[in-house]
């Protein structure tokens, strides 16, 4: 076994690739840095609403998760983001 296709790889198909993404992110870092179309999502989510809610249904979960009280008919689910839960049995997403 030789090392021929790493050389080609490093000498032909890298320098092509690094063309194409240059060529296809023209727009958005040529000129300095832009913010992505997604900006105000991730804003969102970093926000501290957002990590507060996010770790208090991340205790909730693990409070169910470790309760002793649980009756044999409830089946155990995680709470989602939008309020829905997720069945950890069947990852069946319940309303």
């Amino acid at each position: 076994m030789t090392t021929e296709w790493l050389e080609d790889r490093h000498r032909y198909g890298l320098p092509q690739f690094f063309t194409r993404m240059q060529s296809r992110t023209r727009g958005t870092c040529e000129d300095g840095h832009k913010e992505p179309p997604g900006a105000a999502r991730v804003i969102r989510y970093r926000s501290a609403a957002a990590r507060g809610a996010r770790c208090a249904l991340f205790d909730e979960d693990v409070r169910d998760a470790t309760s002793t009280t649980r009756s044999a008919t409830d089946r155990p689910s995680l709470a989602l983001i939008n309020g829905l839960l997720a069945d950890r049995m069947t990852g069946e997403i319940l309303p």
